[in-house]
């Protein structure tokens, strides 16, 4: 983890973790074949609600691992749960969650996930 990361208290900043966390999706797509280019021109898939919570501190220089899990998928909507695993530690020292929609970018409604979504989606690990 980055200096950039942590407040003035040394620790990770609240924000910076659901930034973390947002690279660790993208980094998902990506290891699934998605080009984020293309992904993000054609998908509108907003976070609407996002949750965390520190089991413990992270400081700058901490080696992390970070899991992005599917914990729930709907037909125009899915949850992702995300754990930062600090080297040498035996349990997270952050989770969260964030909730996706899928809507039409133009009329702002809600529509069915594509396709190659939910087929990611069905893998329950990234």
């Amino acid at each position: 983890m980055a200096l950039r990361d942590t407040d003035a208290a040394g620790v990770l900043f609240f924000a910076r973790a659901l930034a973390i966390a947002h690279c660790a999706y993208e980094a998902a797509l990506q290891e699934a074949g998605f080009d984020l280019r293309r992904f993000f021109r054609e998908w509108a898939i907003p976070i609407v609600e996002v949750q965390g919570r520190f089991w413990q501190p992270l400081y700058a220089g901490d080696r992390l691992r970070v899991e992005v899990t599917v914990l729930a998928v709907a037909a125009d909507s899915f949850r992702l749960g995300y754990a930062f695993w600090q080297e040498g530690c035996d349990r997270p020292s952050f989770t969260g969650e964030t909730r996706h929609v899928c809507i039409d970018p133009d009329r702002r409604t809600r529509q069915p996930l594509p396709a190659a979504m939910v087929a990611w989606l069905g893998n329950a690990t990234h």
